[in-house]
């Protein structure tokens, strides 16, 4: 997975968010890591939907579209629950609570760009530690 950040023009609003874009990321998700912290987020790419399978604590969840707009979002998804969203390419995993504190907007940009030093630090390579190396590949999704 790569690590990154989330930005609404030029501002960063969720610091820390690893885009998984393999097959095998997808997959996995977050079965088996650290729950997402505060400013953490896991994109799914290509995703138009999530379930909490095996997940022992709730998720925020945003959808977005092949553009990187904002199509919806679902706060506080139990455990062993799926949502959804038609239209959407790529879905942003987000601590519960944390569309609350993004304050999306229905149709508003936002755009995954890679690491900047912070976001690639101690506590990103912990938890990436419990999953897959990064990887090296240049794509991006919403560009």
């Amino acid at each position: 997975m790569k690590a990154g950040a989330l930005y609404r023009g030029g501002q960063p609003v969720v610091d820390t968010v690893w885009l998984a874009d393999g097959w095998w990321d997808r997959l996995r998700g977050l079965l088996g890591r650290n729950p997402l912290a505060p400013g953490q987020g896991l994109l799914l790419s290509p995703c138009d939907g999530v379930h909490t399978c095996w997940m022992g604590y709730p998720l925020d969840v945003l959808f977005l579209d092949r553009a990187g707009r904002v199509l919806g979002w679902r706060e506080r998804v139990r455990p062993w629950r799926a949502c959804r969203q038609s239209g959407a390419r790529s879905t942003l995993e987000l601590c519960a609570g944390g569309v609350a504190a993004l304050h999306p907007v229905l149709g508003e940009h936002l755009r995954w760009r890679t690491a900047t030093p912070p976001a690639a630090g101690p506590s990103a390579r912990r938890w990436l530690r419990r999953g897959h190396k990064t990887s090296t590949s240049g794509r991006e999704p919403h560009e």
